[in-house]
C-alpha cells in the first residue's frame, strides 16, 4: 500500500515515468489518491498566494 502512495505521489508532482504511470492507469485507487494529491497541491498553492496578498505593509 505504501508504495501506490509513494507511486501515486509520483505522478501527482509530475516525476514518474511513463510505465510507472501505466502501472497506475491498472488500479483505479492509485489514479483517485493522484487525484486527491493533486487537489491538496492545488490548495496549498492557492493558500500561499492569499497569505501573501493579504500582509499589508
Amino acid at each position: 500500500m505504501k508504495q501506490r502512495l509513494v507511486l501515486a505521489r509520483k505522478i501527482a508532482e509530475g516525476t514518474a515515468s511513463d510505465s510507472e504511470i501505466a502501472e497506475a492507469k491498472q488500479f483505479p485507487v492509485i489514479m483517485q489518491q493522484v487525484d486527491h494529491f493533486k487537489r491538496e497541491k492545488e490548495t496549498a498553492k492557492k493558500k500561499s498566494q492569499k497569505r501573501s496578498t493579504d500582509v499589508r505593509h
